[in-house]
């Protein structure tokens, strides 16, 4: 069975999206396994840099629960730098961005969402967004997944985890590509340099 890490970060508590934990790890995945973890996210960037170190896939959260929709590119935007280094760190098709408690999730809102917010697109692979009204129903008709968009959205994300793993290997001998030819580089420059600088003379060497 294949095994994925996914972190959910956020500035919200937990409660917030249990509903999507809950999903991922128990109802929507058979032949793939995903572990969720939830990593707070403070003002501390440096401790949120550790924390999320040894997951497969990201997951930015954020509920409209808060006032606004400013996530990134905007005022008093909430994750400017985390999301930048989601992306450095996973690749951007490891990382998706979950918006919730919306009054619309359709096309245009997404839309409007990407074009006014642009990094967004830029450092996250998908844009999920989900309203409360759908999850306004009870636990029973959510674990019996009658909500067709609801289900719809959440197979999606559950697809798109699951796809990663694959995307893991070939980021990282991307990576490690870069990595070789930036020694290489660095490598040549110093030869170069010691080449230009010659054998060096003394006060001695003159006589």
């Amino acid at each position: 069975m294949t095994r994925i890490k996914v972190a959910i970060c956020s500035r919200d508590s937990e409660e917030n999206y249990n509903w999507l934990k809950d999903f991922l790890e128990k109802r929507m995945c058979r032949k793939t396994k995903i572990e969720v973890h939830p990593v707070y996210i403070t003002n501390n960037t440096s401790q949120f840099y550790k924390e999320v170190s040894g997951y497969h896939f990201a997951i930015l959260y954020h509920t409209k629960k808060r006032g606004r929709i400013n996530i990134t590119n905007v005022t008093d935007s909430l994750y400017d730098q985390e999301l930048q280094h989601l992306s450095g760190k996973f690749g951007r098709n490891h990382v998706a961005v979950v918006v919730d408690d919306l009054e619309s999730s359709d096309h245009r809102e997404k839309e409007i969402i990407i074009n006014g917010q642009p990094d967004l697109k830029k450092h996250a692979g998908e844009v999920f967004l989900f309203t409360e009204r759908d999850k306004d129903s009870t636990e029973e008709r959510l674990i019996e997944m009658r909500d067709k968009t609801m289900k719809s959205k959440l197979k999606a994300l559950r697809k798109y985890i699951k796809k990663s793993k694959g995307r893991t290997f070939i980021f990282k001998r991307i990576k490690d590509k870069r990595d070789q030819n930036s020694a290489f580089h660095v490598c040549s420059r110093r030869m170069t340099a010691q080449e230009n600088e010659g054998p060096g003379f003394t006060d001695l060497d003159l006589w």
